[in-house]
């Protein structure tokens, strides 16, 4: 595939919010294979995109991919695999078809609101003096609901 080289694009960028939109709404495929900085932001973008995303498999492990069918797991690394998956993309109608169902919504726990929802639930609960924040194995966005009185 000599010939596409051309086509294709690799790049390190940093996280301001326009540069990533503009990159992912022109972009046809999201090759991610790092978890460096935790969950990749990017990839949050590019599932509400309905992009197709290749990625490690590692990053099955985090709750925003379940149920997520443009997602696409391979071994770190595996320039073989990604270059199949790539090529499967373009090649495949079925797949191209499985992988673009459009733009979805994520739940506003994976989303910047969510974050800030946490921080602040945080910040609240532990300026009490001898609070202590217990999980218990819940998600602290979870807690913050059940705090506000929004869930049970």
């Amino acid at each position: 595939m000599p010939r596409l080289k051309s086509c294709i694009y690799v790049m390190q960028i940093g996280p301001p919010d326009q540069l990533w939109n503009t990159l992912l709404t022109r972009a046809k495929v999201v090759i991610e294979l790092s978890m460096c900085e935790g969950i990749p932001a990017m990839l949050l973008a590019a599932v509400q995109k309905g992009k197709p995303i290749i990625t490690a498999k590692e990053i099955g492990q985090f709750s925003f991919t379940k149920g997520v069918n443009n997602i696409l797991f391979c071994e770190k690394g595996d320039a073989d695999i990604i270059a199949r998956l790539l090529r499967d993309l373009w090649t495949d109608p079925r797949l191209s078809e499985l992988l673009l169902p459009g733009s979805r919504r994520l739940r506003d726990e994976y989303t910047t609101v969510g974050n800030a929802v946490n921080w602040l639930f945080l910040a609240a609960e532990m300026s009490r003096e001898g609070n202590v924040v217990e999980p218990d194995g819940r998600s602290i966005y979870e807690l913050a609901g059940q705090g506000a009185g929004l869930c049970a």
